[in-house]
């Protein structure tokens, strides 16, 4: 999907279209700083770290928890709140979606917008 931004399908916003599906990818990173001798709880798993460490912000799940990349593991839905230093990730969100003609598209969608999509204002 990436470098593409040709027109492929026209979709008319003023009627009903069909969102088929979502993607979301990491473009860049967010960047997090592990305070030393801390404690971090994740969805599976809990690991000490014994000095201060970075670890990698993958994607933001809401309610203050993220998926980070830390010692060469994916910990799921660690607190954001044991970090001494915290940047978001960007993230780069794709709709699938389908005219009324039954032509279907890639859509890249704002940060801004994102809501929209993820609430179904778009869907059928």
């Amino acid at each position: 999907m990436r470098g593409y931004n040709r027109s492929c399908i026209s979709i008319n916003f003023q009627r009903k279209n069909n969102s088929i599906t979502r993607k979301c990818s990491c473009a860049e990173t967010g960047i997090a700083i592990i305070p030393g001798r801390s404690r971090i709880e994740a969805f599976d798993t809990t690991l000490i770290s014994s000095k201060t460490d970075t670890a990698y912000v993958l994607v933001y799940l809401g309610e203050g928890l993220v998926d980070i990349w830390y010692q060469n593991k994916i910990l799921i839905a660690v607190d954001e709140m044991i970090f001494s230093s915290y940047q978001d990730p960007e993230i780069e969100w794709w709709v699938l979606v389908e005219n009324m003609k039954k032509e279907q598209g890639w859509l890249k969608i704002r940060s801004a917008e994102k809501e929209k999509f993820m609430d179904g204002i778009y869907s059928a």
